[in-house]
């Protein structure tokens, strides 16, 4: 069920969003993994993000796409979901037994 996450308040922390871990070159890194996050809508905080994109001021790493954006822009800012929430595909290639708990 995704109730969990629907309820997940991520603005009682200060959290712009929370997402799962991420997992590349087998082992945990400093970042989010974007297959599930949670998001509140806001419309300010949507166009400051719109002008940050648009206009180039922030190095990223593209070949993440969104989660390379948000990452840079969100770093150390957001609340951690269970690796259960967005079991990362790279975590099944590279150690299987994170699956298995």
């Amino acid at each position: 069920s995704l109730e969990r996450l629907v309820r997940t308040d991520v603005s009682t922390d200060h959290h712009p969003l929370a997402a799962a871990q991420d997992f590349r070159g087998s082992k945990w890194v400093d970042g989010f993994n974007m297959g599930v996050a949670v998001i509140p809508t806001n419309r300010t905080e949507f166009v400051r993000l719109f002008h940050l994109l648009g206009g180039d001021r922030l190095a990223y790493e593209h070949a993440m796409a969104e989660q390379g954006f948000l990452g840079k822009v969100y770093k150390n800012q957001w609340k951690k979901l269970a690796f259960e929430d967005n079991a990362n595909l790279a975590a099944w290639v590279e150690d299987k037994s994170l699956w298995k708990r």
